[in-house]
């Protein structure tokens, strides 16, 4: 009994000392990626891009991209568990081009997900994403 609380106890201090990673450190810093439409937006006309999504510390987001397009930083909200991918949710927002929905997952160097654009007249487009940290 003693051995296997010893084990537990140690497993415990090794992990706080170890310092696994914050839930905002995971996504931390900037992410190259390529944007393409799904069928539905390719059939409208819309095209793929390149980004680079930007993710501070103080939970900040931006879209360097949709940013030259009139969307303001936002905040992100991470999910991070213990020695897990980095999930995260982000919404960005622009007077004149709507409002973005962002999900995605982020895995050491690599990062994908999804946006989805309501656009000011009502439409929607879906974007997915895939990239790597820059």
């Amino acid at each position: 009994m003693g051995a296997m609380l010893g084990l537990f106890l140690g497993w415990q201090a090794g992990g706080l000392v170890s310092g696994a990673p914050g839930s905002h450190q995971a996504l931390e810093g900037k992410w190259k990626i390529e944007m393409t439409p799904d069928e539905q937006g390719q059939s409208a006309g819309e095209k793929g891009f390149k980004d680079v999504l930007n993710f501070k510390v103080d939970e900040t987001f931006n879209s360097e991209e949709l940013k030259k397009r009139g969307f303001k930083d936002g905040k992100y909200e991470p999910d991070q568990r213990p020695y897990g991918p980095a999930q995260f949710k982000a919404t960005l927002e622009s007077e004149k081009q709507g409002t973005t929905k962002w999900t995605g997952v982020a895995t050491g160097q690599n990062i994908k997900g999804e946006l989805v654009w309501t656009k000011k007249d009502g439409s929607v487009v879906t974007f997915r994403f895939e990239g790597e940290r820059k």
